[in-house]
């Protein structure tokens, strides 16, 4: 068998998986590799960007819209720190991703030798796994691990060592065992039991949350959901995992939700859960929806083991999308109670999210609400954090599934990356990207790769001169003294078209649609719009004034 180096056998080995592309910051710790990937020319595409962080972004928003771990590059401590927020966001999120390190030789491992770092003690808080490879034999073997580990159960990251003479050793490459993703299928008698609970339930409501959703899923239980009764709602950030327009549909358990909505889950005496999980926001710092009672039953669906006879659920083990085509082929009688709570709670939503209006001054909202009635609703947004999100969740009305990227761990800095791997997997697509001009700042050095590739993106610049979020927190606790969340800004389309991108100010959000429109028909590559927006307008539904009064 020919020997190839261990290089080219990680390159081989991605490719072999149906893994084409990575994204990285160039590091000498990792020639053997780089050149691997030179070796295989058009077989693989490889991104670099600006920062590692950047990178680390790229490849959490690959791996969540393809469902195949995104891969990134770095080289070790400097490289590895700086991509440790992408492994953070992938952890939270439940996105399949794996971060290689180029690392000192294995005789140098942890000698605190010039940049090394111990990847596993580093990581192993927010890595399913982590692993360095010091004998070259052992790569199929760790890597093929490494790629099911991220993907099976929960999805998540995992990051591999790879030491400089590792990648240059020449190895046969030997075939090693597939290991295969079993699904969990809920067992009949346990369906049943359950649905014989649904029946006698009074106020129930399904709640979908997590990651590994299927399309025919989602249009199975938006078509459920036309011919029955019981309202969706969705966790934190999961707003696209079902049609805002289907009439069951009756919002997030976000930040800043519909009060009626949180009234309703409260009483609710049968909440179905599926996917992930209930964090800190849905449950109001764990104070409410922690455990199933039995007044109020909270059945959760997932087949993430790490939950099993830890949960203060009423677990249902299963693939959600397996239990959900079981669901969806369940027949229900026509209930009253449950269609006037259905109706009234659709009610409440379509006036939650209609802009309000504040007294002289403009609504940025506005401006999200146009963009959402006047494009395609494949159209695909990305958001980083900050409390120009909260207008975005409130008042752009998401379709179709893959079309919000925007991670529960609320990560500032991360909607450019992500909006460039969204145009590079989906060049016939609109991709808006939002960023506040804090967030803004953290990444925007990546529009360089938009600008290199030609890629179709809108960059909006929600532009008040503050770290909104934290001035918000801090005129609530401390009204009128404030410290560090006034920004300096640069001239942000000076900048923009510095990169060689097509850029324009908006002074008033009811005007940014218009702008939009005559830029994107005259330009097919990004195009940036800054729109000043009132520091005063906090957020979508107080001004500084009303928060503080």
């Amino acid at each position: 068998m020919k020997e190839i180096s261990g290089g080219a056998l990680i390159t081989k080995i991605l490719i072999q998986n149906g893994i084409n592309k990575a994204f990285c910051v160039p590091g000498e710790s990792y020639l053997g590799v780089l050149e691997a990937i030179r070796e295989s020319k058009n077989k693989f595409d490889l991104v670099v960007c600006r920062h590692e962080g950047g990178a680390a972004y790229m490849a959490e928003a690959y791996g969540r819209l393809t469902q195949k771990p995104g891969i990134c590059f770095v080289t070790r401590g400097p490289g590895a720190c700086n991509a440790s927020i992408g492994v953070h966001t992938a952890h939270q999120e439940g996105t399949p991703l794996i971060l290689f390190v180029g690392q000192v030789p294995v005789k140098s491992l942890k000698k605190n030798a010039f940049q090394s770092i111990d990847t596993e003690k580093f990581f192993n808080s927010m890595a399913k796994y982590t692993e360095t490879i010091k004998n070259p034999k052992n790569i199929r073997k760790i890597l093929e691990k490494a790629i099911y580990i991220s993907t099976y159960g929960k999805p998540g990251p995992v990051v591999l060592g790879i030491p400089e003479d590792i990648q240059f050793a020449m190895v046969s490459d030997k075939i090693s065992e597939v290991l295969e993703n079993k699904t969990h299928k809920i067992k009949s008698k346990t369906f049943r039991a359950y649905i014989k609970e649904l029946n006698h339930s009074k106020r129930p409501i399904i709640v979908l949350s997590g990651s590994k959703w299927k399309k025919e899923t989602k249009k199975k239980l938006e078509t459920f959901a036309k011919n029955n009764d019981i309202p969706f709602a969705v966790t934190f950030r999961k707003n696209n995992l079902f049609d805002n327009q289907n009439k069951k549909f009756v919002g997030s358990l976000g930040v800043g939700p519909d009060t009626n909505l949180v009234s309703f889950i409260n009483k609710s005496d049968h909440i179905l859960l599926i996917g992930g999980g209930l964090g800190e926001i849905e449950t109001n710092k764990f104070s409410r929806l922690v455990k199933s009672k039995k007044d109020q039953k909270i059945f959760h669906v997932t087949d993430n083991k790490s939950l099993i006879n830890k949960s203060s659920y009423d677990l249902l083990v299963s693939d959600t999308n397996y239990f959900c085509e079981l669901l969806c082929e369940t027949k229900f009688s026509k209930n009253a109670l449950w269609a006037s709570n259905s109706k009234s709670l659709r009610n409440s939503y379509e006036n939650y999210i209609k802009p309000k209006s504040f007294k002289n001054k403009i609504n940025p909202g506005l401006a999200v609400k146009d963009i959402s009635d006047n494009t395609s609703a494949n159209t695909i947004i990305t958001a980083g954090a900050g409390n120009y999100t909260h207008f975005i969740l409130r008042h752009h009305k998401f379709r179709e599934l893959n079309t919000l990227l925007a991670p529960i761990n609320a990560p500032m800095g991360y909607s450019v990356p992500a909006s460039i791997t969204a145009a590079l997997l989906n060049k016939n697509k609109e991709i808006i990207c939002y960023a506040g001009d804090g967030c803004f700042m953290m990444n925007f050095q990546e529009m360089v790769i938009a600008f290199k590739r030609n890629l179709k993106i809108t960059f909006i610049i929600f532009n008040n001169g503050i770290f909104g979020s934290i001035r918000m927190h801090q005129e609530f606790k401390y009204p009128g003294k404030t410290i560090a969340t006034s920004l300096n800004n640069p001239e942000f389309v000076s900048l923009s078209k510095s990169f060689g991108i097509r850029a324009i100010n908006i002074k008033d959000p009811q005007h940014l649609f218009k702008n939009y429109t005559k830029l994107r028909n005259n330009f097919d590559g990004p195009i940036l719009l800054n729109m000043n927006t009132d520091p005063e307008i906090i957020n979508p539904q107080k001004t500084i004034d009303e928060l503080t009064n």
